[in-house]
C-alpha cells in the first residue's frame, strides 16, 4: 500500500481511521507476541508492520490536502479515457 501510494502520488480511498485501525491491530499483535515470549521473528515482523502502518499514516496525513485539490487537467485526462458507445436503435415494428 505504501508503494502504491508513492507511485500514484495519492492516498485517495484511504481514511485515517482505516490506517489507525491497522496500527492498533498490529500494535496489539506486537504486544501479544512480546508478552507471550513468541519467537523473535514474530515480534520483529509485527514491529515492522507497525512501522509500515506509521509510514502509511504519514502519507495519508501529508497528502490529505493535496488529494482534495486536484488539477483540472487530471480530471479531463481521466474523463477522456472513457468513451460512450452509441445507443443501439430501438427495434421498430412495421
Amino acid at each position: 500500500q505504501a508503494y502504491k501510494n508513492h507511485v500514484n502520488r495519492s492516498t485517495t480511498g484511504l481514511s485515517q481511521g482505516l490506517v489507525m485501525a491497522w496500527f492498533v491491530g498490529d500494535s496489539l499483535k506486537a504486544v501479544y507476541f512480546w508478552h507471550k515470549d513468541a519467537p523473535m521473528q514474530f515480534l520483529l515482523c509485527a514491529v515492522f508492520q507497525v512501522a509500515v502502518d506509521l509510514f502509511i499514516q504519514y502519507q495519508v496525513h501529508s497528502r490529505r490536502h493535496k488529494d482534495s485539490v486536484r488539477p483540472l487537467g487530471d480530471d479531463l485526462e481521466t474523463a477522456s479515457t472513457f468513451t460512450l458507445a452509441p445507443r443501439p436503435a430501438s427495434p421498430t415494428s412495421d
